[in-house]
């Protein structure tokens, strides 16, 4: 995670990979002396949102809407969790950006210019925001089936296989 700021940790739900991301969080403050903000965003639950709408992707995922923003009625951006975090993060300290789940083409194919050299998140407002520089973006899936060559090769990937993981 020194060389790249965009990380994806790949392995079956229950398989510990929070708790792994915790733990490297853990070890690089203690090491470094320096806390990282932390931010969690799970895009598979979309339960605390009472405006929720369907996703393509199911009744329980973020719509883009949610995740990047959208305009409101009067014409008014309003951020979405992940834009908000990225704002949040457009600074010196050690940030965090901990993604579960969202990975369906609309969702990952806006992320492409932040995991990139570009470091950008270009948002349909016109906003340009940057991605910190100590920043990290590390994405939990289950599985890499629907992200494109050019998502892949933008990040690191690890796999978790939880035969490899003793929890007990």
């Amino acid at each position: 995670m020194q060389v790249r700021h965009g990380s994806c940790m790949l392995g079956e739900l229950g398989s510990g990979r929070r708790t792994i991301v915790e733990a490297l969080a853990k070890a690089h403050e203690k090491l470094y002396e320096k806390t990282i903000n932390r931010f969690f965003i799970d895009q598979d639950d979309n339960t605390d949102n009472p405006d929720k709408g369907i996703s393509d992707w199911g009744d329980s995922c973020m719509r883009v809407e949610d995740i990047y923003g959208s305009f409101d009625s009067e014409e008014n951006w309003k951020d979405g969790c992940l834009s908000a975090a990225i704002r949040q993060c457009n600074n010196d300290d050690t940030n965090l950006i901990v993604i579960k789940g969202g990975a369906n083409p609309p969702i990952m194919e806006l992320m492409n210019t932040v995991l990139d050299d570009n470091k950008l998140l270009t948002l349909a407002s016109g906003d340009r925001i940057p991605l910190g520089k100590n920043t990290r973006v590390v994405y939990l899936l289950e599985h890499c089936n629907n992200l494109s060559p050019a998502t892949v090769s933008r990040m690191g990937f690890i796999k978790v296989n939880p035969e490899d993981v003793d929890f007990k």
